[in-house]
């Protein structure tokens, strides 16, 4: 008879016989292991050792792979997501060359792109403390800095954190020629406007969009009129035409 697993018989001193002997062609099964040995244990000198419960296989920690094979890209945007700031200390350490991580799924946004838009403080702070902008200002392929997803989501604290680390990304514009300061007088984010117009990295009341629109035409669109008054007392002419 043929012997399971390549294994040969075990006779002589230990007293006992290895494998068990089958009555058919079944291969013997792991979990009959302890059964066998209970049965010959009194004729051994020692017993073989097995295990004090059935063996489950590999799918027992098949959760485990499965979440240890996920790409680090993805699981870095999702603990960003979750505003999982351990989270997403622990995959930096581990992959500091994925510290921007843009997504061509979503406009190529960065991970403070991301952290911007939901408004995520503590994660903000990290990255910002990582240097995630500090040589050159991130850019979606529509031309958006973090900040002005921010404005857009209107997450006011987001925006704060951003503009006093990155000053200089407020004059940056976007593809329809929109700066930070257009988008907070659109987006009614009234208190955003003296931050954005402060120092001389501050947005130009003046700036008009490709359309000849200014900040004045959003703010008085939106019907903000604290930030009318913000504006004209800032330069910005009443007078402006749209192209």
């Amino acid at each position: 008879m043929d012997k399971p697993y390549g294994l040969h018989t075990l006779t002589g001193t230990l007293g006992w016989a290895w494998p068990p002997p089958v009555q058919d062609s079944r291969t013997v099964a792991f979990t009959d292991i302890p059964s066998w040995a209970s049965r010959h244990q009194s004729s051994c000198k020692f017993a073989p050792p097995y295990p004090s419960a059935p063996y489950k296989g590999g799918r027992a920690n098949q959760s485990e792979v499965k979440t240890s094979r996920i790409d680090p890209h993805i699981r870095l945007r999702r603990a960003i997501h979750k505003n999982n700031l351990l989270l997403v200390r622990r995959i930096l350490h581990s992959h500091p060359d994925l510290l921007h991580n843009p997504d061509y799924n979503d406009n190529a946004n960065t991970s403070l792109h991301l952290a911007a838009s939901l408004g995520h403080i503590s994660i903000i702070e990290h990255l910002v403390h990582l240097g995630h902008d500090a040589h050159s200002i991130s850019l979606n392929t529509r031309f958006e800095t973090p900040l002005m997803l921010a404005i857009t989501a209107k997450h006011l604290d987001a925006c704060e954190t951003i503009l006093t680390a990155y000053p200089r990304s407020v004059k940056w514009t976007n593809k329809a020629g929109m700066d930070s300061l257009m988008l907070a007088a659109r987006a009614g984010l009234t208190a955003l406007i003296p931050s954005l117009l402060r120092g001389p990295l501050g947005a130009d009341p003046r700036h008009h969009d490709i359309d000849g629109n200014t900040a004045l035409h959003y703010a008085s669109a939106s019907g903000e009129l604290m930030a009318l008054r913000l504006l004209m007392s800032a330069g910005a002419s009443p007078h402006a035409q749209i192209a």
